[in-house]
C-alpha cells in the first residue's frame, strides 16, 4: 500500500515537474526577447566551468542549492544599479521649450540655458541607461548558470528512492524555481525599460534639433535687423 501511495505521488510529482518545467520554458521563452537579442552580441559562458561545477554540485547537492540561493538573491537584491531617471518628465520638459521657441516666448540665452539644462540630463540618463543594461546583461548570464545548476540538481532527485528519502530537497528546488523566475522577470524589465523609451528619446533629440533650426533663424533675423537699423542711423535691439 505504501509503495503504491509512493507510485502514484510520484506519478503526479514528475507529472507537475514536466507541465512546470513546460511553463518555464514558455515563460522564459517570452521573457528574453530584448535580453537574448543583448546576448547574442557576444555574451557566453564556459560550458566546461559548468560541467566542472555540476560534477561538484553532485557530490553535496544541500551546499549546491544554498549557493544557488545565495547567488539569486544577491541578483534579486540588486537589480537596478543607477536609478532611474524619470524620462517623461524630461520628455515634458523638452517639449515644453520647444513650444515657448515656437512662439518666441524666449530669448536667445534663455534658449541655450534651457536647452544646455535638457542636454545634461540626456548625459545623465544615457550613463544610467548603459550601466543598468550592462548590469542586467551579467546578471542574466548569472541567472542562466544558476537554473543550469537546479536543472542539473533536479535530476538527481527525479528517482524514487531519492524523492522518498529528501522531500526537502525537492520543495526546496521548486522554491529556487520560484526564485528564479521572479529575478528574470526583474531583469527583462530593466531591458525593457530602455527598449521601450527608444522612441521617447528620439522625440527628445528631435525637439533639440528643432529647437537649434529655429534659433538659428532668429539670430538670422536679429543680425539683419541691427544691420538695418545701423543704415538707417538708429538704435533698435
Amino acid at each position: 500500500m505504501v509503495r503504491w501511495t509512493l507510485l502514484v505521488f510520484m506519478s503526479l510529482f514528475c507529472g507537475a515537474v514536466s507541465e512546470l518545467q513546460l511553463e518555464n520554458a514558455g515563460l522564459h521563452e517570452k521573457e528574453v526577447c530584448n535580453m537574448c537579442q543583448e546576448l547574442k552580441k557576444g555574451n557566453s559562458i564556459a560550458v566546461g566551468d559548468l560541467k566542472e561545477q555540476f560534477a561538484k554540485d553532485n557530490r553535496d547537492a544541500h551546499k549546491a542549492f544554498r549557493e544557488i540561493e545565495n547567488n539569486l538573491n544577491e541578483i534579486n537584491e540588486k537589480v537596478w544599479w543607477l536609478p532611474k531617471n524619470d524620462l517623461a518628465q524630461l520628455h515634458n520638459e523638452s517639449q515644453s521649450v520647444r513650444d515657448a521657441v515656437l512662439k518666441k516666448a524666449l530669448a536667445l540665452n534663455e534658449i541655450d540655458e534651457k536647452t544646455n539644462a535638457i542636454r545634461e540630463k540626456i548625459e545623465i540618463y544615457e550613463a544610467e541607461k548603459e550601466t543598468n543594461r550592462a548590469k542586467a546583461i551579467e546578471q542574466w548570464s548569472m541567472l542562466l548558470i544558476a537554473r543550469k545548476r537546479l536543472h542539473n540538481l533536479e535530476k538527481l532527485f527525479l528517482d524514487v528512492l531519492n524523492l522518498a528519502e529528501d522531500l526537502a530537497a525537492v520543495a526546496h528546488m521548486d522554491r529556487l524555481r520560484v526564485l528564479a523566475n521572479n529575478v528574470a522577470k526583474k531583469l527583462k524589465e530593466v531591458i525593457d525599460y530602455y527598449e521601450n523609451n527608444t522612441v521617447v528619446m528620439q522625440n527628445i533629440h528631435s525637439g533639440l534639433h528643432e529647437v537649434a533650426v529655429k534659433k538659428v533663424e532668429l539670430q538670422t533675423k536679429n543680425v539683419g535687423q541691427k544691420k538695418k537699423c545701423s543704415f538707417l542711423f538708429f538704435f533698435c535691439d
